[in-house]
């Protein structure tokens, strides 16, 4: 099973999983702490019009936590008895780029089988800002043996010309990158510009993820629903005296939210074939995933993803080097 692409799902980076459509009554309930060291200003200190300041596109660092549940009301294998795990994802601002990690476990209990199947998974990035370039990495351990797999690699795209991604460990390979080829946080990003603009199609975009050494360039096409009723509940504490705080945090309770469908197809397929698979996910306009559902082909099965808790991230000495058998160290741009 490929639990390891479980993640990638989460940041628009993967591309291999078959999905189903997240329902867009769902609320995110969650407590979150305001944080004290925010660099938003008050809206107190400039004028600006109310209902801009809801829709903007204002991508931050954050730290979120989710729950992942069996969906036993959808059909799953039969050998299948319960599934559920946990997950986290880090957001980090490293001035010109942005650095993400996320660590999940999955546990699969199978009927006439005592103990679970466990999955950890590992998954770093860090990706320019102005999407020239873009390094990974991937680490998977399967039911706490030393049995794991590791992938990373980088990427270039310099000013919008055709580039190259190299695959470093994995199968060891380096491939073309089409001119306009997208990084996935770049991607999203973009999506969500055009959901604020009340465009609800975006077609024909190319986009390379590194969630897979056999995988290479794909094109999407994505499909933008109106807004949907999912919300951040934010506890905002009363003795709080720091104004942009308190402006930030009622930001991010009003954040307006879509629910985001994307065709996937093979690369110079997309005029001549059906997609070979469609995901969904919902998502505000401060690029926060806040419920999803992912499909498992083999074996069948249908899990729930709900955010259970967030903060905003705090700066820290996080690279790509200082993970495990990891050589690649984050840089901030195209060289």
């Amino acid at each position: 099973m490929t639990y390891r692409l479980l993640s990638f799902f989460i940041i628009f980076t993967c591309f291999q999983l078959h999905a189903e459509a997240i329902s867009p009554q769902t609320t995110s309930s969650v407590a979150v702490e305001i944080p004290t060291d925010t660099s938003h200003k008050s809206t107190t200190d400039k004028t600006t019009d109310k209902e801009t300041d809801k829709t903007a596109f204002e991508a931050i660092p954050f730290h979120a936590k989710y729950k992942i549940e069996l969906d036993k009301k959808s059909h799953f294998d039969p050998g299948i008895h319960e599934v559920h795990g946990t997950l986290e994802m880090t957001v980090e601002d490293k001035g010109d780029s942005w650095m993400m990690q996320q660590k999940s476990t999955l546990y699969i209990y199978y009927k006439g089988k005592k103990t679970a199947d466990k999955y950890d998974l590992t998954i770093a990035s860090c990706e320019a800002k102005d999407g020239q370039s873009y390094e990974f990495y991937v680490r998977s351990i399967s039911n706490d043996t030393n049995d794991e797999y590791i992938l990373k690699g980088d990427a270039k795209i310099p000013n919008g010309q055709p580039g190259y991604a190299q695959f470093n460990q994995g199968d060891v390979k380096t491939i073309t990158l089409p001119k306009g080829t997208l990084f996935p946080l770049n991607h999203l990003h973009l999506l969500i510009q055009e959901a604020i603009k009340g465009n609800i199609t975006v077609g024909q975009k190319k986009v390379m993820d590194g969630s897979s050494d056999a995988q290479e360039v794909i094109e999407v096409d994505a499909y933008i629903t109106p807004e949907t009723n999912d919300k951040l509940k934010i506890n905002i504490n009363q003795t709080t005296s720091d104004q942009a705080a308190i402006d930030f945090a009622a930001k991010l309770k009003t954040a307006k939210a879509w629910q985001i469908k994307m065709n996937v197809f093979p690369l110079g397929s997309r005029d001549s074939s059906e997609p070979e698979y469609n995901y969904t996910q919902t998502v505000n306009n401060f690029g926060i995933p806040l419920s999803m559902r992912i499909k498992y082909p083999d074996p069948e099965f249908t899990v729930k993803i709900k955010l259970t808790d967030f903060g905003k991230a705090t700066t820290s000495n996080m690279t790509l080097d200082s993970l495990p058998s990891s050589q690649t160290e984050c840089t901030n741009s195209a060289s």
